[in-house]
């Protein structure tokens, strides 16, 4: 766990803010110790909680193998284009993370110079001169869904230069995860949170700015009050006082849902969308928070048969779908809603 992400985390026991203590363990102080797994994640879930079903390393790796094949990446780029406009200070939080793809989507659209959208025309070409596997947005980066299934968006090296120290900080907001609003974003951090240890171990190496944490969504979040600029919560369940809680004044909810016909053509196999999905997610943000836009996605997906495999396991129709049950290649429509709430407060 990088250690200026620390400071944004909070004690499960008795919330105060987390650090490193003797030995190296992080802890609070009040005395409450964690130990850190060897893969970098923190486990900070409280002493008593909810038995609760995790995503199992099958649905982890189905996931993996799925999204990295750019198949929901209309969903990776509406999340990119919305981080990438936030100015409020804090990290990039995103709840139910699983593995982290759509964090690292995220804190690389953080990256772009001037608050622009990570691949806008006027975006600085790539440059050379600094390692690492982000360096640049290329031309085709944008390409439609198919066409470049596993490129990463990114943005030049030039445009991650240091903006000298801030003149003001939040109390407890590490440096890094600061993003003025004015000439330039700082490189922004992030946390991911999810129960699924087998998922946070994954999302551990997700992004070089991202931390991972055990956490559960139906609980106190592991987080201090208002350190996030940025909450996603992708295909998640929603915790509207937490959120509400860790979320900066001037920061954004982003939540990703499903529509009606999502997945339609494999209906026999998935768990069918609620009708009345629209309306319970209003209810579960409101009052806490208002609606500020709604966007609804809709493409048509080309899936190989061990793609179909992959998007029928990856969710909960994984626990409903016989062991031995067989997939064929095709055509299937996504669609979502993506929508974007402020705190009412």
């Amino acid at each position: 766990m990088r250690d200026d992400l620390l400071p944004m985390l909070a004690c499960p026991v008795c919330a105060a803010p987390l650090g490193r203590v003797d030995g190296g363990q992080v802890g609070c102080s009040n005395g409450h110790r964690f130990d850190e797994a060897k893969q970098g994640h923190l486990t900070l879930l409280p002493a008593k909680r909810r038995a609760l079903t995790a995503d199992t390393p099958e649905m982890v790796d189905a996931r993996l193998r799925f999204l990295g094949r750019g198949h929901y990446a209309p969903v990776e780029r509406a999340l990119a284009a919305i981080v990438a406009d936030v100015t409020a200070p804090g990290i990039v939080l995103d709840v139910g993370s699983g593995p982290g793809t759509y964090l690292a989507h995220a804190l690389d659209a953080a990256d772009a110079p001037d608050g622009r959208r990570v691949g806008a025309p006027d975006a600085p070409a790539p440059a050379g001169g600094r390692p690492g596997p982000r360096l640049g947005v290329a031309p085709d980066a944008l390409a439609p869904v198919g066409r470049q299934p596993t490129r990463r968006l990114g943005v030049a090296p030039d445009a991650l230069a240091p903006v000298g120290r801030q003149p003001t900080r939040r109390l407890g907001v590490a440096p890094d995860a600061l993003a003025p609003v004015g000439r330039q974003l700082t490189r922004r951090l992030g946390v991911a949170l999810d129960l699924s240890a087998v998922a946070i171990r994954r999302a551990a190496r997700a992004h070089e700015r991202a931390g991972a944490v055990v956490g559960d969504v139906t609980e106190r979040l592991p987080i201090v009050d208002g350190a996030a600029a940025v909450l996603l919560d992708v295909f998640a369940p929603r915790n509207q006082t937490e959120y509400a809680r860790v979320l900066h004044p001037d920061g954004v909810l982003a939540v990703v849902t499903p529509r009606t016909g999502h997945l339609a053509e494999l209906a026999a196999a998935t768990i069918s969308v609620d009708p009345e999905k629209e309306r319970r997610l209003h209810d579960s943000l409101t009052p806490s928070f208002a609606l500020r836009s709604s966007e609804d996605l809709t493409w048509t997906m080309e899936l190989s048969a061990e793609d179909v495999h992959d998007v029928v396991h990856m969710g909960p129709s994984h626990h409903h779908v016989a062991a031995d049950a067989v997939f064929a290649p095709a055509t299937v429509t996504a669609a979502v809603t993506v929508s974007t709430w402020t705190p009412t407060r």
